[in-house]
């Protein structure tokens, strides 16, 4: 004789149940469909050459393209500023990004040109171009 269990049909309704409940996708929160900005340990994680990226110290930035290997250097001091992702206190170093090849950068800090402090592998920067400048105007039949 066959036992018989409740198994058989609880299964798909357990099933249903947790598609009902799956969480939703994560968005911008700008309304677009747009997933939320990776996780950095550079903000922003993207800047043009001569762009401004983010106690009393002077520190020395190397910035290394992938591309084609080329070099430049930055030079700055690090300050007291509100975090730009939850607006607390924080050190941060601000300097000019280095006049490199466009695409991943990798990215050192020196005390001064001898001593190396910490580095940021090519995934976490990218190199891009200046942004273009749109101009709002109306535009006329011609």
């Amino acid at each position: 004789m066959r036992k018989r269990t409740h198994f058989g049909a609880t299964l798909p309704a357990l099933l249903a149940l947790g598609a009902l409940v799956m969480p939703a996708p994560a968005d911008a929160g700008c309304g677009c469909s747009k997933p939320p900005p990776p996780r950095a340990a550079v903000r922003p994680f993207v800047g043009y050459a001569d762009q401004t990226v983010a106690p009393d110290t002077s520190y020395w930035v190397q910035f290394t393209a992938t591309a084609d290997g080329s070099t430049d250097w930055s030079h700055g001091k690090a300050a007291v500023r509100r975090d730009f992702a939850d607006g607390q206190p924080r050190v941060q170093l601000r300097v000019s990004v280095g006049s490199v090849a466009l695409g991943p950068c990798s990215i050192s800090v020196w005390t001064d040109r001898s001593t190396p402090l910490y580095t940021l592998g090519d995934d976490q920067f990218t190199v891009t171009s200046k942004p273009i400048v749109l101009h709002d105007f109306a535009e006329g039949a011609a």
